[in-house]
């Protein structure tokens, strides 16, 4: 709040908006990393997304080259991302992790050990997952998608929403202090945080979001690193974009995202 930047606060007309027309997931999800709000409806199931992402743009560069990766909570990712094509290392709902250590095995014995497992792996696991990664193999660019926020505000339960939302603070604060305290991301990393949509603006619809909830397209931004400018919360007149977030990747790591579809 104080070294970095946090945009959204409506109540100082500071805005943050999606550009999809759907106001759901997947074309959430698109938009933050294709920098294309597509008009073409993709629902939030397993197909593979026809727009390159920028992780797969940046892939295709040779300083980052194998060393770009992703975690995710909602097993829809790999394809939101299409991995197949994209050729980047995706861990994504209840996938193993390479037991390179003994914190590796312990992260595939506790998901082995959950007797119903969701579309939505425990966002506790995809975090150490994805910490155990970044401690022994150092990539360069990493998307953490966490998901339980949602399901619990899906499931009307507003203490557990809260509750989730305040141990992700947690798991970005333990993260941050990883990274500082890192010879190899120390001073030269940035954290970009955000969300896919927002949620409806009434006590009746909080839960839900889509086209025909009001709120649907209102969400937030925060941002912090080397390269931000600690201006601390926005309070002036402004409105930004999920579908900026593709390209800000890009400018702060020195390329310049070109895809197959406008950016």
């Amino acid at each position: 709040a104080k070294k970095g930047q946090l945009l959204g606060n409506r109540n100082y007309n500071n805005k943050v908006n999606v550009s999809n027309f759907y106001k759901i997931s997947y074309p959430g999800y698109n938009e933050m990393l294709t920098g294309y709000p597509d008009p073409n409806f993709i629902p939030n199931s397993p197909k593979n997304n026809p727009n390159i992402n920028v992780l797969e743009y940046l892939n295709t560069q040779e300083t980052f080259k194998g060393k770009v990766v992703a975690f995710s909570s909602w097993n829809i990712f790999p394809y939101i991302l299409h991995e197949e094509r994209s050729d980047i290392m995706v861990n994504s709902g209840y996938e193993l992790i390479d037991e390179a250590d003994s914190t590796a095995k312990y992260i595939n014995q506790a998901q082995d050990n959950i007797q119903h497992k969701t579309h939505c792996r425990y966002d506790q696991l995809t975090f150490l997952s994805a910490k155990q990664y970044i401690e022994t193999k150092h990539p360069k660019v990493v998307l953490i998608g966490l998901g339980e926020t949602d399901e619990f505000a899906h499931q009307g339960k507003y203490d557990k929403y809260l509750q989730q939302a305040n141990n992700v603070d947690k798991m970005v604060a333990e993260l941050w202090y990883l990274v500082q305290t890192d010879p190899f991301y120390k001073d030269n990393t940035t954290f970009i945080i955000t969300t896919d949509h927002g949620r409806g603006k009434k006590p009746t619809s909080w839960y839900a979001h889509n086209l025909l909830v009001n709120g649907s397209g209102e969400i937030w931004q925060a941002m912090i690193g080397p390269d931000i400018e600690p201006l601390g919360e926005i309070k002036t007149s402004q409105k930004t974009y999920l579908k900026q977030i593709a390209a800000t990747v890009s400018h702060l790591l020195g390329t310049n995202f070109t895809s197959n579809h406008k950016v």
